[in-house]
């Protein structure tokens, strides 16, 4: 969402943030995601400015690129999930923010049916990337829909008996989803399971809880 070129993008991303800011109670929206969107928008920002001297490097430019990538996949999810569809924004509100105008109820869809295949990768020592894909899919990725993967895990020395053992939740939107560890925690046993979720917050079911070794 927001226009292509990138100083009309940063324009129209600021005016998004103000809007949001000031209605951010009224609107019941994250502050947490706020704050998250500003702060890579600020670094964007200063970025676009710096490449656009003479003295800008390639690695600047791809810097600006990786940042700019990164704000735009998440203030799409933002928009979608909250101000998309809500009761709480109204359409004023969304033309306020530069936000496209939609049905406040869309199309009911159903919660993905499948499970989620799992494989697991240790680029580096205290990190393990979970790759998943839909079954028969041949390319890593998300279900097509689903809207991402949630991952509940823990660590423990037993195998957990059912899923409200896994303390700890993460949330993927693309493949792989990437867990860090502490050096203390190299070694230990992690336990997980997966399952998708759709734009509409329903839930596919859980996979089995499998288990890695921390590297």
């Amino acid at each position: 969402m927001g226009p292509t070129k990138e100083s009309e993008y940063i324009d129209w991303c600021e005016n998004l943030l103000t809007v949001c800011q000031a209605n951010k109670t009224s609107w019941h929206l994250s502050e947490d995601k706020l704050d998250e969107i500003s702060a890579l928008f600020t670094q964007f920002k200063q970025q676009h400015h710096l490449c656009a001297t003479p003295a800008h490097t390639q690695v600047d430019m791809q810097k600006k690129h990786d940042l700019k990538a990164a704000l735009v996949k998440k203030t799409d999810v933002f928009i979608t999930n909250e101000l998309q569809y809500t009761y709480y924004v109204t359409d004023q509100g969304r033309a306020q923010a530069g936000v496209p105008i939609h049905d406040k109820i869309p199309t009911p869809v159903p919660a993905p049916d499948t499970i989620p295949d799992v494989e697991t990768d240790m680029p580096y020592p205290r990190t393990l990337r979970l790759k998943f894909r839909a079954p028969g899919s041949q390319r890593w990725g998300k279900d097509p829909r689903a809207r991402g993967v949630e991952c509940r895990w823990t660590l423990a020395d037993a195998p957990p008996s059912n899923i409200e053992d896994l303390s700890h939740s993460e949330f993927a939107t693309s493949s792989p989803l990437e867990l860090t560890f502490k050096e203390e925690q190299r070694g230990q046993r992690i336990y997980f399971a997966l399952r998708w979720e759709n734009g509409a917050a329903k839930k596919g079911p859980w996979s089995d809880i499998l288990n890695a070794i921390v590297p």
